[in-house]
């Protein structure tokens, strides 16, 4: 949504946004602001949502102007996939360097650390090996 093109001759005061919860189809206050950028908390996770917006100055309310989309209040980014298989490229009685290929889907977000766990040999607990690493 952009900011009013017209402020009919007497500057815009403050913005008012509204929420509405598509399920229940009620539009609410979410608050007013001076400037046209809101940044609204509290919401549901999961609850789809619409916003609109009303330009105030001292002759009153515009019409509200409704956003295009709803969203959906949630992380915009996923769960990365998994890594491929870790292999053992060297070894010894107390040490391992493992390889492994990143993964084919990041989530939408680059990948920052690897958290290497390993279970000793007849047993189904898993624990952490090392501290995370950053990408290889």
């Amino acid at each position: 949504m952009e900011p009013s093109l017209d402020d009919g001759g007497i500057p815009i005061e403050y913005y008012i946004v509204e929420k509405m919860d598509v399920e229940s189809g009620r539009w609410l206050p979410s608050g007013r602001f001076k400037e046209p950028f809101a940044e609204l908390n509290n919401l549901v996770p999961g609850q789809e949502y619409k916003f609109r917006v009303l330009a105030v100055n001292t002759e009153g309310e515009s019409e509200p102007l409704n956003g295009d989309k709803s969203i959906i209040a949630k992380n915009p980014f996923d769960e990365p996939g998994k890594p491929g298989t870790p292999e053992a490229v060297d070894w010894d009685k107390d040490h391992v360097d493992l390889v492994w290929k990143p993964p084919l889907n990041d989530g939408g977000s680059p990948i920052t650390a690897y958290a290497i766990e390993k279970r000793e040999k007849g047993t189904d607990k898993w624990i952490k090996a090392a501290g995370s690493i950053g990408p290889i």
